[in-house]
């Protein structure tokens, strides 16, 4: 998904250049003239950037910039003053703005520090301890993220209505709706938004769920940070569709029907695709060529789809799983977890929460 600027700036001449500069870089801007127009539009939509000018009609750009993190405290500020009073500027810097730029400015000072802002991981945390939140808070945006923490999950549910974050980590124990319920309804919404669950009280069960749920795993409490920072590392540099062309998904499939469906599908984008009839086969094929994901049907006229993962998994231990199933068990779902499948699907499957899932599973099967 394209990035979103937002330009607010009383100079027309200025911010339209800047405006087709940044488009032709590939980001959706959008420009207003005051503080209040901005605070508008901010109010309707998330802008990962805003651009704010801080002599402007009206209202100043600190005012419309303590306005808007009010209802969007993930994007990210930078301020553009010609002449604003170093007092200013630094309660500016206290109250949160990325960078302040004085103008005039260089062209590719501006750009250099968009790009920057953009690559941060914006992420939200839920958890109904405050220490634990702020914690996590504080280790999080020790690594270059941008982080807003809530207290419960209704809050959680009310903040994704605007923003768009790239990351959340939920706390499973929580008062009145608990991790899992709240999980339910962001995967509902937003399916491509990335979960991680916390607990305290660290459960097989709760890691079946939370994946069963869609969450990308369950962390035991307090978290180990290197393990957060490759699972952020990894999401971030996910492949994106057109991307996907280096990826190999082995699909293990005997209804040739789906079989032929779900290959255009994953062909149209941009994936190779292997099909393998039965689970001797699958074994086989994973012996002669490497691939990234294999996609198991649980029952197989030949072996079980268990068996042939533990199979595959003797010649390509890394390898990504997803296990597709006409009838999900309690037994299978933790035979799944044991053998370390990313995703247990059940049909018919969406092709979009497929697609969803293959990415993750693909950016996360070293962990």
């Amino acid at each position: 998904m394209r990035k979103k600027i937002l330009i607010v700036d009383d100079e027309i001449e200025l911010f339209g250049f800047l405006k087709d500069t940044l488009e032709d870089y590939g980001y959706n801007v959008v420009t207003v003239e005051t503080g209040e127009n901005a605070v508008k539009v901010a109010e309707k939509d998330f802008f990962d950037v805003i651009l704010m000018d801080y002599n402007l009609p009206g209202i100043s750009g600190l005012d419309a910039f303590r306005s808007i993190k009010k209802v969007s405290p993930l994007s990210i500020v930078i301020m553009m003053t010609a002449a604003a009073p170093e007092s200013v500027l630094k309660e500016a810097a206290v109250e949160g703005t990325y960078a302040i730029v004085r103008k005039p400015f260089k062209l590719e000072g501006i750009l250099d520090k968009i790009n920057e802002a953009v690559k941060k991981t914006t992420c939200v945390i839920v958890d109904d301890r405050f220490a634990d939140r702020e914690v996590i808070k504080d280790l999080l945006e020790q690594k270059n993220c941008k982080c807003v923490s809530v207290s419960d999950g209704p809050s959680a549910i009310e903040m994704l209505k605007h923003e768009r974050p790239d990351v959340i980590f939920l706390d499973v124990t929580m008062p009145n709706m608990d991790g899992f319920e709240v999980l339910e309804n962001i995967k509902a919404a937003y399916p491509d938004i990335d979960v991680i669950m916390m607990t305290a009280y660290p459960k097989t069960e709760y890691l079946e769920m939370a994946v069963k749920l869609g969450a990308l795993t369950c962390l035991s409490k307090p978290l180990q940070m290197n393990k957060v920072f490759t699972i952020i590392d990894k999401i971030k540099h996910r492949p994106s569709p057109a991307s996907a062309a280096n990826e190999s998904i082995l699909l293990i499939e005997d209804d040739d029907a789906l079989s032929d469906s779900l290959t255009a599908i994953l062909k149209d984008n941009g994936y190779n695709v292997t099909v393998a009839e039965t689970g001797q086969r699958a074994i086989e094929e994973s012996k002669k060529t490497f691939y990234n994901l294999a996609i198991v049907d649980f029952v197989l006229p030949d072996l079980s789809g268990i068996d042939v993962i533990r199979k595959i998994k003797e010649v390509h231990p890394d390898i990504a799983v997803i296990i597709m199933t006409a009838h999900e068990s309690t037994d299978m779902a933790i035979n799944a977890v044991k053998e370390h499948v990313f995703d247990l699907l059940v049909k018919p499957v969406d092709p979009d929460v497929l697609l969803n899932s293959i990415r993750k599973a693909i950016a996360g099967r070293e962990d």
